[in-house]
């Protein structure tokens, strides 16, 4: 990721009240560096970037987990998007 670079972020099943899918999106403000002296932070020793949330649903996701697997033929907490899926995201975002 680089700066101006536009990332989703997805929820998994931490909260089982609520469906797993893409509840935000945002901006890439900072980075890529690694996060140094962090031990209780997920990312602590691991390239990270900072990032400005620029939307957030609370109710239902943007993107929901199934759409992601469709779009990526797999789902990871990091994956490069297929093409189509970054058109139709923009779309989805209000981008085009």
């Amino acid at each position: 990721m680089q700066l101006g670079d536009i990332v989703i972020l997805h929820v998994g099943k931490q909260d089982p009240a609520h469906e797993s899918g893409v509840y935000a999106y945002g901006t890439v403000i900072y980075g890529p560096y690694i996060l140094e002296n962090r031990p209780a932070e997920y990312c602590n020793n691991k390239l990270t970037v900072d990032v400005r949330i620029d939307h957030i649903v609370y109710d239902t996701p943007i993107i929901t987990h199934e759409q992601c697997k469709r779009y990526t033929g797999q789902y990871r907490n990091v994956h490069a998007m297929a093409d189509s899926f970054n058109d139709n995201l923009k779309v989805t975002l209000g981008f085009q």
